[in-house]
């Protein structure tokens, strides 16, 4: 099966890089790869629906499961990137002080319209934070909650504050990234690879899963705003 793509699915944390990356990891392995983005959660369900494919990248929370299920290979779990929650605003908007929680609390008050996502790590951090806040009502009220990249809707003026991890906003070259969230409020995700259990091509999965982890990776997860495992 040398010339049949293998099947990669990853999570919307690595959007950045995947995209940047594919054609020089396919030139690495010497094998087309069909790459499908979308939030863990959602290519969580797809995997546990049967779909599928050769290696997965989410989060290590996600890969340990699927482990454990026998659905991805027993330690072949290979961590790539760490990644925190971070907020964007859109082009031309005055750049908001989130350095403490009450700043970012404010930020939250003040914008018009607030942009997450209903199935990504980070929006569902950021669901669980709104209460803490005592935010959830209000913020409630203006937010836009949709899957994908929350900083292409904000550059298109469809919100003008939004929340994601740091490198899903810098995937989007017009975005403006104000920075991490308060350390107080952020949590930390590790991005992980797993080999497919039942993939058809063990050789050329296994090549594709040590080029994820090669330093071509690491050197532009970093410029995407990830940090080393």
């Amino acid at each position: 099966m040398p010339n049949e793509a293998l099947e990669l699915l990853c999570t919307m944390g690595l959007a950045g890089v995947m995209r940047e990356l594919r054609e020089a990891l396919e030139a690495e392995i010497g094998r087309p790869i069909a790459v499908r983005l979308g939030p863990t959660a959602a290519l969580a369900r797809d995997i546990a629906a049967g779909t599928p494919f050769d290696v997965a990248v989410l989060t290590a929370q996600a890969v340990e499961g699927f482990t454990a299920q026998g659905v991805l290979a027993a330690e072949s779990r290979t961590d790539l990137a760490r990644s925190r929650v971070g907020a964007t605003v859109t082009p031309g908007l005055p750049v908001p002080d989130i350095s403490t929680v009450a700043a970012f609390a404010q930020a939250l008050r003040v914008a018009k319209r607030v942009c997450y996502t209903l199935n990504g790590a980070s929006g569902k951090h950021f669901a669980r934070l709104l209460p803490k806040l005592g935010l959830a009502e209000e913020v409630g009220a203006k937010a836009l909650v949709i899957d994908g990249l929350v900083a292409e809707r904000v550059v298109r003026g469809e919100a003008d504050f939004g929340i994601q991890q740091v490198s899903e906003i810098r995937a989007v070259p017009e975005s403006v990234l104000v920075g991490p969230i308060p350390a107080e409020l952020n949590v930390e995700t590790v991005f992980s690879a797993g080999l497919a259990a039942a993939t058809r091509d063990a050789g050329a999965a296994r090549a594709l899963l040590a080029a994820l982890a090669g330093p071509a990776l690491r050197a532009v997860a970093l410029e995407k705003g990830l940090e080393a495992p």
